[in-house]
């Protein structure tokens, strides 16, 4: 086998570890998370946009014995921000 296609099959098994692990993110329906705008300051972090009528049932379906619903605010690759569901145990 040559270099070159040893560096492609790595290339894309990795590809098919990261689709895999982005296929098992939930995203938390109704909760939208932008960056700042650049005249925010600096102690604003992110913006997030919730939209009531979308939120409310997934709330109610992913809330764990407690009453919670943990979510993590996550940057992506290419800088954008989402929410993920965290239903770690």
């Amino acid at each position: 086998m040559n270099l070159e296609f040893i560096q492609i099959q790595k290339q894309n098994h990795l590809r098919n570890l990261i689709n895999k692990k982005m296929a098992d993110v939930e995203f938390v329906t109704g909760l939208f998370v932008k960056k700042p705008t650049d005249q925010a300051p600096d102690f604003v972090k992110a913006k997030l946009s919730i939209k009531v009528a979308d939120i409310i049932p997934f709330l109610q379906e992913k809330a764990n014995e407690a009453g919670y619903v943990n979510v993590d605010l996550l940057e992506s690759r290419g800088g954008e921000y989402y929410a993920k569901l965290d239903d770690y145990k």
